[in-house]
Protein backbone atom coordinates (compact mmCIF):
# COMPACT_ATOMS: atom_id res chain seq x y z
CA UNK A 1 0.00 0.00 0.00
CA UNK A 2 1.18 3.53 -0.83
CA UNK A 3 0.61 6.37 1.65
CA UNK A 4 1.74 10.00 1.38
CA UNK A 5 1.64 12.44 4.29
CA UNK A 6 2.56 16.04 5.00
CA UNK A 7 4.29 16.77 8.30
CA UNK A 8 5.68 19.93 9.88
CA UNK A 9 9.23 20.36 11.10
CA UNK A 10 11.10 17.44 12.57
CA UNK A 11 8.03 15.34 13.35
CA UNK A 12 9.16 12.42 11.15
CA UNK A 13 12.83 13.31 10.74
CA UNK A 14 13.94 9.67 11.07
CA UNK A 15 11.81 8.68 8.07
CA UNK A 16 13.04 11.70 6.09
CA UNK A 17 16.63 10.73 6.86
CA UNK A 18 16.10 7.13 5.74
CA UNK A 19 15.38 8.45 2.26
CA UNK A 20 17.94 11.27 2.22
CA UNK A 21 20.75 8.99 3.39
CA UNK A 22 20.15 6.76 0.35
CA UNK A 23 21.10 9.69 -1.90
CA UNK A 24 24.35 11.58 -2.02
CA UNK A 25 24.80 14.54 -4.34
CA UNK A 26 27.94 16.50 -3.67
CA UNK A 27 27.82 20.07 -4.96
CA UNK A 28 30.83 22.07 -6.15
CA UNK A 29 31.28 23.54 -2.66
CA UNK A 30 31.57 20.05 -1.13
CA UNK A 31 28.13 20.11 0.52
CA UNK A 32 25.75 17.18 0.10
CA UNK A 33 22.59 18.64 -1.48
CA UNK A 34 20.35 16.33 0.54
CA UNK A 35 22.00 16.85 3.92
CA UNK A 36 19.79 18.04 6.80
CA UNK A 37 19.94 21.71 7.71
CA UNK A 38 18.26 24.13 10.13
CA UNK A 39 15.47 24.88 7.61
CA UNK A 40 14.06 21.38 8.21
CA UNK A 41 12.74 22.58 11.57
CA UNK A 42 10.17 24.96 10.06
CA UNK A 43 9.54 23.28 6.70
CA UNK A 44 6.57 21.20 5.63
CA UNK A 45 7.70 17.77 4.46
CA UNK A 46 6.01 15.22 2.24
CA UNK A 47 6.92 11.62 2.95
CA UNK A 48 5.78 8.75 0.73
CA UNK A 49 5.59 5.28 2.24
CA UNK A 50 5.43 1.97 0.41
CA UNK A 51 4.34 -0.88 2.68
CA UNK A 52 5.01 1.45 5.67
CA UNK A 53 8.62 2.05 4.59
CA UNK A 54 9.68 5.62 3.60
CA UNK A 55 10.66 5.76 -0.08
CA UNK A 56 10.47 9.45 -1.07
CA UNK A 57 10.50 12.88 0.51
CA UNK A 58 10.70 16.60 -0.21
CA UNK A 59 10.14 19.85 1.62
CA UNK A 60 8.34 23.17 1.28
CA UNK A 61 9.85 26.33 2.75
CA UNK A 62 8.05 29.61 3.34
CA UNK A 63 10.92 32.00 2.72
CA UNK A 64 8.83 35.14 3.22
CA UNK A 65 5.20 36.17 2.80
CA UNK A 66 3.75 34.09 -0.06
CA UNK A 67 7.20 33.10 -1.35
CA UNK A 68 7.62 29.33 -1.27
CA UNK A 69 10.52 27.10 -2.24
CA UNK A 70 10.57 23.34 -2.68
CA UNK A 71 13.80 21.45 -2.44
CA UNK A 72 15.48 18.25 -1.26
CA UNK A 73 13.17 16.13 -3.42
CA UNK A 74 14.56 12.62 -3.25
CA UNK A 75 13.45 9.09 -3.97
CA UNK A 76 15.32 6.01 -2.83
CA UNK A 77 17.45 4.72 -5.68
CA UNK A 78 15.66 1.36 -5.94
CA UNK A 79 12.23 3.09 -6.01
CA UNK A 80 12.80 5.45 -8.93
CA UNK A 81 10.56 5.49 -12.01
CA UNK A 82 7.52 4.62 -9.89
CA UNK A 83 6.24 8.26 -9.88
CA UNK A 84 6.93 8.79 -6.18
CA UNK A 85 8.95 11.93 -6.94
CA UNK A 86 6.11 13.21 -9.09
CA UNK A 87 3.70 12.65 -6.21
CA UNK A 88 5.98 14.47 -3.74
CA UNK A 89 6.42 17.53 -5.97
CA UNK A 90 2.75 17.80 -6.86
CA UNK A 91 1.69 17.51 -3.21
CA UNK A 92 4.16 20.26 -2.25
CA UNK A 93 2.99 22.51 -5.09
CA UNK A 94 -0.65 21.93 -4.18
CA UNK A 95 0.03 22.71 -0.53
CA UNK A 96 1.91 25.91 -1.41
CA UNK A 97 -0.89 27.24 -3.60
CA UNK A 98 -3.53 26.26 -1.03
CA UNK A 99 -1.77 28.36 1.62
CA UNK A 100 -1.38 31.43 -0.57
CA UNK A 101 1.62 31.09 -2.88
CA UNK A 102 1.56 33.09 -6.10
CA UNK A 103 4.40 30.99 -7.48
CA UNK A 104 6.62 28.20 -6.27
CA UNK A 105 10.38 28.12 -6.78
CA UNK A 106 12.33 24.87 -6.94
CA UNK A 107 16.06 24.58 -6.31
CA UNK A 108 17.21 21.72 -8.50
CA UNK A 109 20.53 20.05 -9.29
CA UNK A 110 21.38 19.76 -12.99
CA UNK A 111 20.22 16.16 -13.33
CA UNK A 112 16.71 17.04 -12.09
CA UNK A 113 15.84 19.79 -14.55
CA UNK A 114 14.03 17.51 -17.04
CA UNK A 115 11.86 16.07 -14.28
CA UNK A 116 10.74 19.52 -13.10
CA UNK A 117 10.16 20.99 -16.57
CA UNK A 118 7.88 18.04 -17.44
CA UNK A 119 5.73 18.98 -14.43
CA UNK A 120 5.47 22.58 -15.66
CA UNK A 121 8.40 24.46 -14.10
CA UNK A 122 10.38 27.00 -16.12
CA UNK A 123 14.06 27.75 -15.64
CA UNK A 124 14.59 31.16 -14.02
CA UNK A 125 18.32 31.08 -13.24
CA UNK A 126 20.85 28.56 -14.47
CA UNK A 127 24.08 30.17 -13.35
CA UNK A 128 24.85 27.81 -10.46
CA UNK A 129 25.28 24.08 -9.88
CA UNK A 130 21.77 24.22 -8.40
CA UNK A 131 19.27 25.73 -10.83
CA UNK A 132 16.32 27.92 -9.88
CA UNK A 133 13.03 26.96 -11.53
CA UNK A 134 9.55 28.42 -11.05
CA UNK A 135 5.94 27.39 -11.54
CA UNK A 136 2.80 29.52 -11.33
CA UNK A 137 -0.66 28.39 -10.38
CA UNK A 138 -1.78 28.63 -14.02
CA UNK A 139 1.01 26.31 -15.15
CA UNK A 140 0.30 23.51 -12.69
CA UNK A 141 -0.61 20.16 -14.19
CA UNK A 142 -2.91 18.35 -11.74
CA UNK A 143 -1.70 15.11 -10.27
CA UNK A 144 -3.59 12.03 -11.51
CA UNK A 145 -2.90 10.04 -8.31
Amino acid sequence: MIEAIIVKGLEKVKDINVVREDIELMLADGVNFFENDSLDQTALHVIVYEEKQPVATGRLLNIELNNYVIDKICVKINKRRLYYGDLVVKMLIDKAFNIGAKEVVALVPNDGIGFFTRIGFSIVDENNSVKKLCITKDAVKKCKH
